[in-house]
């Protein structure tokens, strides 16, 4: 598990250990999860297959939701305690909507 949620200045929350945990497992977990559950190709999918490639498309979200989501609860709910210089909130911002919009069109195209 990774500590730089207590570590760095531009993360710590301060009090607010649930985010902070929260960072610091979710990430992890969810790259466990994609590395470790293998997925079959669509056209051969047993039951068994397609609840494995539920479990791994759930690793790839918790890996980028999550982080986004705490992400975006550092740079907005805590603007006294995250010290940031410079123009590093409006790209933090606007590279976790553009993480979220990827993940967006990734699980949209996978319907098409």
């Amino acid at each position: 598990l990774s500590w730089y949620p207590w570590h760095l200045q531009n993360v710590y929350l301060g009090s607010s250990a649930n985010w902070l945990n929260f960072r610091s497992i979710c990430g992890p977990t969810g790259m466990l999860l994609v590395a470790c559950i293998p997925v079959a190709q669509p056209v051969d999918r047993s039951l068994a297959d397609k609840v494995s490639a539920g479990a791994h498309t759930f690793g790839a979200a918790l890996t980028v939701a999550g982080y986004s989501a705490c992400e975006l609860s550092a740079l907005f709910s805590s603007r006294r305690v995250v010290a940031l210089q410079g123009r590093e909130r409006c790209l933090r911002i606007a590279f976790c909507i553009l993480s979220l919009f990827r993940g967006a069109i990734f699980q949209l195209a996978a319907f098409l």
